[in-house]
């Protein structure tokens, strides 16, 4: 008895030591929790185990939103599906054109009636010679993680872009590639010809077309971080005379980071190009780029793009030829997290971003939307990594009026809108999301259309803070369908207020119809304040109308 108890105090002593070396590791700031959860989205242990198909809804402001989303590394391939970067390019039928992170492509079908989802491997497009990367910063004494998934997903060579040639009758792939007799990455853009279904035409081959100036070495200031492959732009899009507008990022070259090149005409990095598919011939469109992550055109013309800020300031920059956007010597963002202020925040002498993130999103690509909804026709869509979630933009004269979060719960890499009207996502754990927009009246809509006028005015001023669709979720809203019988505050909405937390009980008629009086002398402190509604009948039918929502 005596030995077991040692057993288990020597076990518990090494269980309190562990916790706590762990805990200070953490505070320390000597473990990165962020970039622990970078990693998890496309960890295969986790992508491997999703299912691959599942179904939900998203409630947003103006729009109720059908999700179905698919997993591809947890589908059968002939190789092993490489997710934490790449692209997507929607096909006519309804296919979707995959870049993988290492330049592999797949075809993936959501199918139909009868039919489950596939994938078929396409094989490699192009070489991003990641493996002989790898090995040459390994035997230069830097520190890389194993594996095909796990890691900082662009701190290596990768696939960055698929684009559609419809002028050409091309597909265009950017990409990073590892040159080994020069132990240097070039950002390089390759094309090759396909028919009307976007199918290779027999006998085409990729041919480059475009290979960035200079080729860039291994970071000798950073042992951890040999390559910032993850800050090299690179997004395209086809101008209406069928070349492609391409941004390069600056590859930490800022100052700090490594010596500051983007001032040199010579050098390509920090810089947009117009890029001819067929000659091969450039021309240089403007200045200033951190790293370009986002680009479209909208229907009057205007072409948008989104970049990172260094720690803060992600950019929505309205994009116009020979101007110069600041970038190292301008930023709405602070240079490092450890560095003092805001180099020139108001853009003295350079052109400034229409609308700037602080903290930053992680932002990615975006789009104009349209024809899924009047409410959302001409709006963009801004894709975000870090925040996992879309931004929905209401524009005026070119300015943003409004930001809607749209929280997914995936970091959004890409994002198309297919002909059909669906929105396309793709995201750093291999997941394809289709978004549409439910057009049918839901039980609930049919519940509040039976209601009377001020009872449906009631309803939708309650609208501002609250859903009612079962299953839907929206950021920062508390859904109520179920809400009758319910624990008061006992959902997972994370900013429930003190008062409402420590009220106890449940939501029965007695306790609804004093909430809906005085809010305030319910709960003091809680959010809802005294914005009550004095008709009783009124109340009595809105309780009514929440009693049906289960």
């Amino acid at each position: 008895m005596k030995r077991m108890l040692k057993t288990l105090a020597a076990c518990l002593g090494v269980a309190v030591l562990t916790a706590v070396g762990t805990a200070w590791l953490f505070l320390s700031g000597r473990i990165d929790v962020s970039h622990l959860l970078y990693q998890l989205h496309y960890n295969p242990w986790v992508t491997a185990r999703n299912p691959v198909e599942r179904k939900r809804v998203i409630q947003t402001i103006l729009v109720k939103l059908d999700v179905d989303e698919y997993s591809l590394p947890s589908m059968k391939t002939k190789q092993p599906f490489i997710s934490g970067g790449g692209a997507i390019l929607p096909l006519p039928g309804g296919a979707i054109l995959v870049l993988d992170k290492y330049g592999g492509l797949y075809r993936f079908h959501r199918g139909g009636a009868g039919e489950g989802p596939r994938l078929e491997t396409l094989g490699n497009a192009v070489k991003t010679n990641n493996d002989l990367y790898g090995d040459y910063a390994r035997s230069q004494g830097y520190s890389l993680r194993p594996g095909t998934n796990v890691g900082y997903a662009g701190l290596g060579m990768r696939g960055i872009d698929l684009l559609h040639l419809k002028k050409h009758g091309m597909i265009a792939i950017s990409y990073t590639q590892w040159q080994p007799e020069k132990h240097c990455m070039v950002n390089k853009v390759s094309v090759r010809k396909v028919d009307d279904r976007l199918n290779f035409l027999p006998g085409s081959v990729w041919k480059e077309v475009f290979v960035s100036h200079p080729c860039i070495g291994l970071n000798r200031r950073n042992r951890k971080k040999p390559m910032a492959g993850h800050q090299t732009g690179s997004r395209m899009y086809e101008l209406p005379d069928g070349r492609i507008l391409m941004g390069l990022g600056d590859v930490k070259h800022d100052g700090v980071n490594r010596p500051n090149i983007l001032d040199d005409p010579d050098v390509d990095l920090g810089k947009f190009f117009i890029i001819d598919p067929v000659s091969g011939r450039r021309e240089l469109y403007n200045t200033g780029h951190r790293n370009p992550q986002g680009l479209t055109i909208a229907r009057d013309g205007t072409i948008w793009e989104t970049e990172h800020g260094p720690t803060g300031g992600d950019e929505l920059n309205r994009m116009v030829r020979g101007k110069d956007y600041g970038w190292p010597h301008a930023t709405l963002g602070k240079l490092c997290l450890t560095c003092k202020g805001v180099l020139n925040g108001r853009h003295d002498g350079y052109f400034p971003p229409v609308f700037a993130w602080s903290p930053g999103l992680g932002i990615s690509n975006l789009i104009e939307v349209r024809g899924i909804s009047d409410a959302w026709d001409g709006n963009l869509l801004v894709a975000s990594l870090k925040n996992q979630s879309l931004h929905r933009l209401t524009l005026l004269d070119h300015h943003v009026q409004q930001d809607e979060v749209i929280h997914i719960g995936e970091r959004i890499r890409d994002l198309y809108q297919a002909d059909d009207g669906d929105i396309v996502l793709w995201t750093d754990s291999g997941k394809i999301i289709f978004l549409a927009a439910d057009t049918r009246r839901s039980a609930t809509g049919r519940l509040i259309a039976s209601l009377s006028p001020e009872a449906r005015a009631a309803i939708h001023d309650c609208k501002e803070c609250h859903i009612f669709t079962r299953g839907a979720q929206q950021q920062g809203m508390i859904n109520l369908w179920g809400v009758y019988g319910r624990a008061i505050a006992s959902t997972s909405f994370p900013s429930y207020s003190q008062a409402l937390r420590s009220k106890g009980g449940k939501w029965d008629e007695k306790s609804l119809d004093a909430f809906l009086a005085d809010g305030e002398r319910f709960a003091p402190g809680n959010a809802m304040g005294d914005n009550g509604v004095p008709d009783a009948r009124l109340r009595a039918r809105i309780i009514a109308f929440l009693k049906k929502l289960r």
